[in-house]
C-alpha cells in the first residue's frame, strides 16, 4: 500500500494520493483515558506479548503484533482517491506495520505493510456493510497511477468471538501497476460488530504476496483478539 492519509485529531498530517505524498506536522493527540466503567481485564492483550489497541469512542480493544506501530487513540489513518471524486476511507485506533518502507517515484519515502483500525458502522445489514467496507478500502488502498485495482470479495462469514458476534468479509486487491510501495496483490478484512451500545468496523489492509507479507495466523489473532471495553 502507498503511505495511507493521517490525521491527528483535526490536523492533517499526511496527504498521500497515487501521485504522491506530501507531508506536515503537528502536535500529538491526547489519548483517552478509560473511564472507570471498563472492565480492567479488557485493557490487557488477549494474545500473550502483543500491544493493546484502545478506543473508548467505539467500546473496542484489539490486539497487535509487537513489531507493529499503534498510533494515538484519535489518530485518523486513510486512504483518499487521487482524482476529483474525493472519495476517503478512514479509520481511528489504527496500528500499522511497516511504515516508510520504500521510496516512491517522486523520490518520498513512503508506503506501509499493515493497517488495522476501527471505523464507524452504518445502519444497513452485517453482510451489506463488510461488504461494502472491505471493497471500498481495496479500492482505495491499492490504487496506483490513478487506477483502481481489480477487486474480488469472499462470501460473508459469520462468527463469535469474546461475546460478540462478527461478520467478516476479505476483500482480495490486484494492483493495475504494481509499483515500489504496492505490489501486486492486497487483502482487506471488515469484521463489523453491532451488540448492545457497539456499533462498528474493525479494517485491516496488508499487502500480500511479499516476502514480509503479515502472516495470516497474524491477521486471524488481531480480529479474535476483538473485544468489548465494558
Amino acid at each position: 500500500m502507498a503511505k495511507p492519509h493521517d490525521h491527528l485529531a483535526a490536523l492533517a498530517l499526511v496527504v498521500v494520493t497515487a501521485a504522491g505524498c506530501t507531508t506536515a506536522t503537528a502536535g500529538q493527540a491526547v489519548p483517552e483515558t478509560a473511564p472507570p466503567s471498563i472492565r480492567p481485564s479488557a485493557l490487557l492483550p488477549l494474545v500473550s506479548g502483543w500491544t493493546p489497541v484502545i478506543s473508548e469512542s467505539h467500546g473496542l480493544a484489539y490486539d497487535v503484533p509487537p513489531d507493529w506501530k499503534v498510533r494515538a487513540t484519535d489518530a485518523a489513518i486513510g486512504f483518499q482517491n487521487d482524482d476529483d471524486s474525493g472519495d476517503l476511507v478512514a479509520a481511528r485506533a489504527t496500528a500499522t506495520y511497516r511504515e516508510n518502507h520504500c521510496v516512491s517515484a517522486n523520490g518520498e519515502r513512503g508506503g506501509i505493510r499493515g493497517l488495522a483500525g476501527l471505523t464507524k458502522l452504518d445502519a444497513g445489514p452485517l453482510a451489506t456493510e463488510a461488504t461494502n467496507t472491505a471493497k471500498s478500502w481495496a479500492e482505495l488502498a491499492f490504487r496506483t497511477t490513478g487506477q483502481a485495482p481489480g477487486v474480488t470479495l469472499d462470501t460473508p462469514v459469520t462468527f463469535t468471538v469474546n461475546g460478540m458476534e462478527l461478520t467478516q468479509v476479505t476483500a482480495h486487491a490486484t494492483a493495475p501497476k504494481p509499483d515500489a510501495c504496492t505490489p501486486s496483490k492486497g487483502a482487506v478484512r471488515a469484521a463489523v460488530v453491532r451488540s448492545g451500545r457497539v456499533a462498528a468496523t474493525l479494517v485491516i489492509s496488508t499487502d500480500r504476496g511479499i516476502p514480509e507479507e503479515v502472516p495470516e495466523a497474524h491477521v486471524h489473532h488481531i480480529i479474535t483478539s476483538l473485544r468489548p471495553l465494558r
